[in-house]
């Protein structure tokens, strides 16, 4: 994760790399764009071993993409494309340790190793809607949110249950909705689910949901916004943030009992935030008029300030292995890394 720095105005390539220079650490394109790739999530399991999902888009049949997995064991210098069992889109990943990890994705897919990627397995979890996002809180445990209410959940790593919603909609417009994009747990019993709140009655609202027992059930938590969340981070029972459309980032030290607006410095939509420690964290997301959207912040959010990097894609998904170790990933299947 970065410090709140100023960036320098050289840019130069060395050994094949584009390398964005800072005060105090480096940003360094470690993965060019490729257009039959889009990353939407990252997970590494320590500073060297990590792996990206998402699609690979074109089969020049006029087909769907098919969910892509890539593993990297040098700290994301290098990328090789994992065999999947996926025949849909990836969305999100989670490694608990270099060996054991999870993805999701369309149709209700669900997928896991216990070998660090060279064989995934297929799991059944009884609903055909969208996973949005995945957490598990050790090799077991876990939860995964998506399209139509649904929060499915695992205590075994194997069956999956349906704790909410699950039912396949009729379609976006036509009914009442609630899409889930994010889910992040802190323990076994406490953990949150973001996303929005489609009422055809009285429009929408920007959606969390608290739960203290392991999501049997769930506690609506207010934000006064009406905008879409797209990602939330806990770093204990009481600290986190919450990103979505237009730059939005909300914060909470109460447990999501309150939550308030944190000045942000992009209008852009922000798709992912992650946090090291309470103090140094950052959030990225749509490609904007100039470059790839990257804020930082050292202070807890407090202040956030803008990253210059010379990548004109949208990035999706962000993970750091220490305060000084981060990765985020995005369209054309591009990874940027950060070292301090």
């Amino acid at each position: 994760m970065k410090r709140h720095i100023v960036i320098a105005t050289s840019i130069f390539a060395i050994f094949g790399m584009t390398w964005m220079a800072v005060a105090a650490g480096t940003w360094m394109l470690t993965r060019e764009s490729q257009p039959e790739y889009y990353f939407y999530d990252v997970s590494f399991a320590d500073k060297k071993n990590g792996w990206a999902v998402g699609e690979s888009i074109f089969d020049f049949e006029g087909d769907p993409g098919k969910g892509v997995i890539a593993r990297t064991k040098d700290g994301g210098s290098t990328w090789e494309i994992q065999e999947s069992p996926a025949q849909y889109i990836l969305s999100s990943v989670i490694f608990i340790n270099s060996k054991v990890g999870y993805a999701v994705g369309d149709r209700g897919l669900i997928i896991g190793t216990q070998d660090g990627g060279k064989s995934w397995l297929p799991f059944a979890t009884n609903t055909d809607n969208w996973l949005h996002d995945v957490s598990f809180v050790d090799e077991k445990k876990g939860w995964a949110v998506g399209f139509s209410d649904t929060i499915v959940a695992t205590t075994n790593g194997r069956t999956w249950k349906i704790l909410r919603g699950g039912k396949t909609a009729t379609g976006v417009g036509e009914e009442d909705m609630i899409v889930f994009n994010a889910v992040h747990f802190v323990n076994e019993k406490t953990g949150w689910a973001a996303g929005l709140n489609l009422m055809q009655s009285k429009g929408q609202e920007a959606y969390i949901v608290r739960t203290d027992d392991g999501g049997a059930t769930w506690t609506q938590q207010a934000t006064g916004k009406e905008d879409i969340l797209h990602d939330i981070f806990f770093i204990d029972e009481n600290n986190g943030w919450a990103v979505g459309q237009y730059g939005m980032i909300l914060h909470t030290s109460d447990g999501g009992n309150t939550w308030t607006d944190q000045k942000s410095p992009t209008e852009e939509d922000l798709m992912t935030v992650c946090f090291a420690n309470a103090k140094r964290g950052w959030a990225a997301g749509k490609y904007g008029s100039k470059s790839a959207t990257l804020i930082e912040t050292s202070d807890g959010g407090e202040t956030w300030s803008s990253v210059t990097v010379e990548v004109k894609r949208h990035l999706e998904g962000l993970d750091a292995s220490d305060p000084r170790n981060a990765w985020v990933v995005g369209d054309g299947g591009v990874v940027l890394r950060y070292v301090e």
